[in-house]
């Protein structure tokens, strides 16, 4: 079986400058299911030292200085006692820098009277997908502060530590094999990087024995071009519908003291077979669209609604492989009495970086054969009096009362996205 790769382009790829800080946090291997989703807590048990490290998924960091920033690592998930075999090809998933980040940090839940929750070293922070369902354990210090905002690449990069984490997602057949996923992640690799694979083997997730999965180890080394050596490891898995990519990383000469920490993120990796999204099709608030999956995805809280997306108000953005902007989809609840199109139109005539528009053209278009809508055409400037097409289209979904609004930067008369979109009930 073959699976179509997904490449990320290096022109996609974030430089991060790395502050080389040892970190000696503890790994703990504590159940805790009651904690829930996105939120702090401290586990139970007492820390474990880095007894298991030799099993332990490494953390990716993106590379020193100006160097391109690319995700690729995991650990032995499963603490399987598999033996392990070297290779000489080297298996990589490329991972693209996120846009458009959430700055909301998640609550703190409440710890010990006498001690303070926030930023410890001992504290642990789940994270769960809002899109995707699947999970995972960030070890504070390295990981606390940290809001992803992407959907099919969700990247967790230290701002304290040389190292990060991330997740890649796609969407694959039920017969696919971990040699096909393989395949298509030495497939995607970036072709500039030249990693060295150190060795692989198969082994079991650690939150679902029977799930199995692959661990890739390998390095790269980007110290001709003022970069630094890395190491890697890379879990490799599918469950149910989705192939799933853990990466962790950081340079070589931090590896050792952070590796504890990246063990606990990738042997606490959990995901659900049958997640209400799937890479390329994204379901949720009442409403359902196709998209691109070749280049980034992601999605925000609408200004004033809350401080992550819901049904009630948020915004859904595409750029292509490139990391150019595509379109902005934006989604409120609104009376259908006072929802006006025209003036949703010209509230979003100006894409990000705009300082005027122009409006060249109006009229309506049909979004499906029961539901009409408004278009508008316009040029767009931006400060430095560089022009761009701007397509605004405005409809209203009476399942669930809310209006949409597409901001397309494409160029595209009509977006593929918009054959693509469903009204649905809300959640």
């Amino acid at each position: 079986m073959t699976i179509a790769p997904r490449p990320v382009r290096a022109s996609l790829l974030a430089t991060v400058p790395l502050v080389v800080v040892a970190l000696l946090a503890a790994a703990c291997s504590v159940s805790n299911e009651g904690v829930e989703a996105d939120e702090f807590f401290r586990p139970e048990a007492p820390a474990v030292a880095a007894a298991d490290a030799g099993d332990a998924p490494d953390a990716e960091e993106q590379s020193a200085g100006e160097a391109d920033d690319e995700a690729g690592g995991g650990d032995e998930a499963g603490g399987a006692a598999d033996e392990e075999t070297t290779g000489d090809d080297a298996p990589e998933q490329a991972a693209a820098d996120q846009a458009g980040a959430d700055d909301d940090t998640p609550a703190d839940t409440p710890a010990d009277d006498d001690a303070d929750l926030e930023l410890a070293e001992d504290i642990v922070r789940r994270y769960r997908s809002p899109v995707y369902g699947y999970s995972l354990e960030l070890v504070c210090g390295p990981f606390c502060d940290i809001n992803p905002g992407g959907i099919d690449l969700v990247i967790f990069r230290s701002e304290t530590d040389p190292t990060a984490i991330n997740v890649t997602t796609q969407a694959v057949e039920e017969g696919a094999t971990l040699a096909d996923l393989e395949a298509a992640w030495q497939t995607g690799m970036i072709g500039d990087r030249q990693p060295n694979v150190l060795g692989r083997r198969e082994v079991s997730l650690v939150t679902d024995p029977a799930t199995p999965a692959l661990i890739v180890d390998w390095e790269v080394d980007r110290r001709a071009t003022g970069g630094a050596l890395e190491r890697w490891r890379s879990l490799i898995t599918r469950v149910g519908p989705i192939a799933y990519v853990v990466n962790a990383g950081a340079i070589d000469d931090a590896f050792a003291d952070l590796e504890p920490v990246l063990q606990q993120t990738l042997d606490s990796f959990l995901a659900l077979p049958e997640p209400d999204s799937l890479p390329g099709e994204y379901t949720r608030f009442g409403f359902g669209l196709t998209y691109d999956t070749s280049g980034f995805v992601g999605e925000l809280p609408l200004a004033g609604v809350a401080n992550q997306p819901t049904a009630d108000g948020g915004r859904f953005f595409a750029q292509d492989a490139n990391g150019v902007l595509q379109y902005i989809l934006t989604w409120e609840s609104l009376s259908q009495a006072i929802y006006n199109a025209d003036a949703a139109i010209d509230a979003d005539s100006q894409p990000p970086g705009a300082v005027s528009s122009v409006e060249e053209s109006r009229g309506d278009f049909q979004l499906t054969d029961t539901i009409s809508g408004r278009v508008g055409a316009f040029m767009a400037a931006d400060a430095a009096g560089n022009n761009v097409e701007v397509r605004v289209f405005s409809w209203y979904c009476e399942a669930g009362g809310r209006s949409f609004t597409l901001q397309s930067i494409s160029g595209d008369e009509r977006p593929a996205v918009l054959d693509g979109f469903r009204c649905l009930e809300p959640d």
